[in-house]
């Protein structure tokens, strides 16, 4: 599973400043602790109620 944030902004500063997010660097031992505590998650529906897919 993935999260994708989508910035939307009427400014451009902070546009400029979601995009500097792709600078962040992650160890893998990092990503596994986040995938990890994301799987312990529970997702619920959105938009609407329309169904989840995993």
């Amino acid at each position: 599973m993935y999260i994708v944030p989508i910035p939307v902004s009427r400014k451009e500063s902070p546009l400029r400043e979601n995009a500097g997010a792709v600078e962040v660097n992650l160890t893998t031992e990092k990503i596994a602790d986040i995938n990890e505590k994301l799987g312990q998650m529970e997702i619920f529906s959105m938009f609407g109620g329309s169904p989840v897919k995993k």
